[in-house]
């Protein structure tokens, strides 16, 4: 009985604020989840609503770089297809708000018809082209032209330039350095973040450019796991000589009321993070004591009874 509410309440007691700080723990990791997802949120949202800051003569440059282009044939027919208006009522069907939409039979009939007629233009010279047949491309800026489009430049960051005088270099040079620290911090802790994590792969010994929410989630997952696991072992082997002592004293509890909440608290703890963790980790067992750690308990046990018995 003084063994079980001395030296084992001690350890009891030790693992409970142990089980509290591993649950601390899978509070980061849920707060990394979040942050990650925020972050992957935010850069979202910077990159579609933000403008890219270019000289007039930078974006005159990759005007005409752009034009030079080649797209493939069916690349140029899928867009005049998605543009086509003109279908037949027996082309098309309804769709899940019922509204007419074309079959997938009459649209690839019309991409068809679209190649052919973009390769006859080709042919006659319309079109600036390379090629025949499937492998024909076709120089963009003669494809939007064609169209009475001007040719499309894509940004880095964003979907549209902010296109400022010459004059305006160094403004636009600044800004620039600006979009690309913070695109860069963006990129460092946006993840997409899928559950359960990766529990395998050898742990960054470094931070990683790129997805380090992503590896520092990682990181913590495994120490939670670790220390669910290691004090999940202590405690049942420190259960199992309790039960044992309780045994001996005709199944009479020999644990305080105090103790007894210690232990269940942990236990508690240990199980809940158990079942919470598995979103994060995939599923793992809680483990029973070994015989190491089996005998251990049971040394400071018989070593409590001997001090007892020469006290």
């Amino acid at each position: 009985m003084n063994a079980a509410n001395g030296p084992l309440a001690l350890l009891i007691v030790i693992i409970r604020e142990r089980a509290q700080k591993e649950e601390l723990r899978f509070g980061w990791l849920a707060w990394a989840r979040i942050c990650a997802l925020e972050m992957w949120c935010v850069r979202a949202q910077f990159n579609v609503s933000g403008r890219e800051p270019v000289t007039e003569s930078e974006y005159r440059a990759r005007e005409a770089e752009a034009a030079r282009e080649l797209i493939p044939i069916d690349d140029c027919a899928t867009m005049l297809t998605e543009d086509h208006q003109e279908w037949d009522d027996a082309d098309c069907e309804a769709d899940e708000d019922g509204e007419p939409t074309p079959t997938d039979e009459a649209w690839y009939r019309v991409r068809d018809q679209k190649a052919d007629e973009l390769r006859r233009l080709v042919e006659a010279g319309t079109l600036a082209g390379t090629g025949k047949g499937q492998r024909m491309k076709i120089e963009c800026g003669s494809f939007y032209g064609w169209l009475g489009e001007p040719v499309p430049v894509v940004p880095e960051l964003g979907v549209a330039f902010d296109v400022r005088p010459d004059d305006r270099g160094r403004e636009v040079e600044r800004e620039r350095r600006d979009h690309e620290l913070i695109r860069g911090l963006l990129d460092r802790g946006a993840c997409a973040f899928d559950l359960p994590l990766d529990m395998e792969s050898p742990l960054a010994v470094e931070p990683p450019a790129s997805g380090f929410g992503l590896e520092m989630a990682r990181v913590i997952a495994v120490a939670v796991r670790a220390g669910v696991q290691e004090n999940w072992r202590e405690l049942r082997a420190i259960e199992e000589q309790v039960d044992e002592i309780t045994e001996a004293f005709d199944g009479e509890d020999v644990l305080r009321e105090s103790t007894r909440g210690y232990l269940e608290e942990a236990k508690g703890t240990l199980a809940r993070l158990h079942e919470d963790l598995q979103a994060y980790t995939g599923p793992f067992e809680l483990p029973d004591p070994d015989e190491e750690v089996r005998a251990t308990v049971a040394r400071i046990v018989e070593q409590e009874v001997r001090n007892v018995a020469a006290g």
